[in-house]
């Protein structure tokens, strides 16, 4: 049989959905007090106490038994009384004032869209004045604290709903509820914010002067931080004619990857964040940068080279990556302290309608600090790590980028070089660029003054050679040095061994009994090198090494 209890709202009880009448006021009044503390017994003086106050009759115990009495005749549970106390056998989930303090702690482990429904779920549970038409001191100060809580959990709510877009739908009731309490700078924020975003800049400038003069009045103090934060984005709202455009220029010659730009124009319309990842070379920034010239973002585009895998000068810090994006923005002068920059970064970001294309990630650590969070910003990552962690602990989507094929590579040489020029050895020198934008660009700018059938025989004979234009932003050596640097000397040995192996293909024992480690660690060895695209999975438990990177290899290992 199932009971439920009510206490937010008139102090009654439901068995198997009915309701059943405790009795008159103050036996319902014993029975809430019991039941704020459900299964745990409560001595007489302390129940008495709870019930009358300082105003107990002279004989309340024997009263309370009484009460107690009838409680039991009435309810189909147990209202015992041990030497302990007066008990109301009920589990917590029985009572509706338990069940939404338990929904409200659920709500603050949980993402968004689950906290927010675990608080819906609590405020339905009210259904009028907690303890209603009691007058026991002690149930009023439970009551007191009950809507502290409430409101509380309202403000948390809207901060959620907030974050999810529901702006235009929270107005009406950040208005009634300002009006209860015209004092709450947290609540005038969230009602400020939610103006702005909903187009009404008049009304919210309206209501923060408003709360600004009823705080000068009434209690002699300015607006604090939090407010005048939100005071400072009405300011500096972004219009078409400032929005910061911070972007590399679009490749000259870009061709294919349709299916590619596509997903990535679907996920970051879906999700607001993306990853690119996949080997060196293969055209992350290329695609990147094309798609973030022709996608629309009305507030602006900012880009940062974090340089993660550069062998010389080595990744940007996160100080300096911060630094560069509060300059493209404009936020004018920086706090001392990392943290602080990074929270005025966010706040300047939260409510812009903008892109962040953060190029050249080393690993999760590097990027999650800029990630800008709120719902509006999208964030755009290139790296040649998968950035597993940043799908798991932020649900950051990956878009794997493979090499071009065969016509899209023969396309791309056609981008770059007179028709003239595309003849004889072409499909030998497409299959030698293996599908790599950055071998091919290479290419075509040596046939510039080289015969390809020169280039072909040099691609040949010393293929990392021949893909040198003597820069580090176009040597293929450089390239997998950087990639190769990113891992710890126990993978990068480990890596060495296997590219010194004949054949294309490994199994994991055979990396095992190479590495002398279990086929357990091997798999896991091969996940790392597979996480930076220096190995990959051709088949079910055979791994094989890119081309250019084991001749990379083995050719680092014989300069030693």
């Amino acid at each position: 049989m199932v009971v439920r209890f009510r206490l937010l709202g008139d102090i009654g009880a439901e068995v198997a959905g009915l309701p059943v009448d405790p009795g008159p006021m103050m036996r319902r009044v014993v029975l809430a007090v019991l039941l704020v503390d459900p299964d745990r017994p409560v001595p007489p003086d302390v129940l008495a106490d709870r019930v009358w106050g300082p105003d107990r009759p002279a004989r309340a115990v024997d009263t309370l038994r009484s009460y107690v009495s009838r409680l039991r005749a009435v309810l189909p549970v147990d209202v015992d009384r041990s030497p302990a106390g007066y008990r109301v056998r009920a589990p917590r989930s029985a009572v509706d004032l338990h069940v939404f303090r338990d929904l409200l702690a659920r709500a603050r482990d949980a993402d968004d869209a689950g906290a927010a429904a675990s608080r819906a779920e609590a405020f339905g549970l009210w259904r009028g004045e907690p303890f209603a038409g009691v007058a026991s001191p002690w149930l009023g100060e439970v009551r007191r604290v009950l809507h502290a809580e409430l409101h509380a959990a309202r403000l948390d709510h809207h901060d959620v709903l907030l974050r999810l877009g529901g702006h235009a739908e929270l107005v009406p009731g950040l208005v009634a509820l300002a009006d209860e309490h015209p004092l709450d700078e947290r609540l005038a924020g969230q009602l400020v914010l939610a103006l702005h975003r909903s187009g009404r800049q008049a009304d919210a400038v309206a209501r923060y002067d408003l709360v600004r003069r009823r705080l000068a009045e009434e209690l002699g103090v300015d607006p604090g931080a939090e407010l005048r934060e939100v005071r400072q984005r009405l300011l500096h709202a972004p219009t078409a004619s400032r929005a910061p455009r911070r972007l590399p220029p679009a490749p000259a010659a870009f061709v294919g990857r349709a299916a590619e730009l596509e997903s990535l124009d679907r996920t970051v319309r879906r999700a607001g964040q993306v990853v690119v990842t996949g080997p060196g070379g293969v055209g992350k920034t290329w695609l990147a940068l094309r798609w973030a010239h022709d996608a629309g973002f009305p507030d602006g585009v900012l880009h940062v080279d974090l340089r993660g895998f550069d062998p010389r000068e080595g990744p940007l810090t996160t100080s300096r990556a911060v630094d560069r994006l509060l300059d493209g923005l404009g936020a004018g002068p920086a706090p001392t302290g990392l943290d602080a920059r990074l929270a005025l970064y966010r706040a300047t970001v939260a409510d812009r309608r903008m892109l962040v294309v953060l190029d050249d990630a080393r690993d999760a650590a590097h990027v999650a600090p800029l990630l800008p969070g709120g719902t509006t910003c999208s964030v755009l990552v290139t790296s040649r790590n998968r950035l597993t962690s940043l799908t798991t602990t932020h649900g950051v989507p990956v878009l794997d980028l493979g090499p071009l094929d065969p016509a899209e590579s023969r396309a791309l040489l056609a981008e770059r070089l007179p028709p003239t020029r595309l003849t004889g050895p072409v499909d030998e020198l497409v299959r030698h660029c293996a599908g790599l934008p950055l071998a091919l660009g290479i290419v075509a700018a040596r046939a510039a003054d080289h015969p390809l059938e020169e280039l072909v025989e040099e691609l040949r004979e010393a293929p990392l050679d021949a893909l040198d234009l003597g820069e580090s932003s176009a040597d293929l050596r450089t390239v997998l040095a950087g990639t190769c640097g990113a891992l710890s000397p126990d993978d990068r040995e480990a890596l060495t061994a296997l590219a010194a192996l004949p054949g294309d293909d490994l199994t994991a024992d055979e990396v095992a009994g190479l590495t002398g480690t279990t086929p357990a660690g091997a798999r896991k060895l091969l996940r790392r090198l597979g996480s930076t695209h220096l190995v990959r999975r051709c088949a079910p438990d055979r791994y094989r090494l890119d081309a250019f990177v084991r001749l990379h290899v083995r050719e680092r290992a014989s300069a030693r």
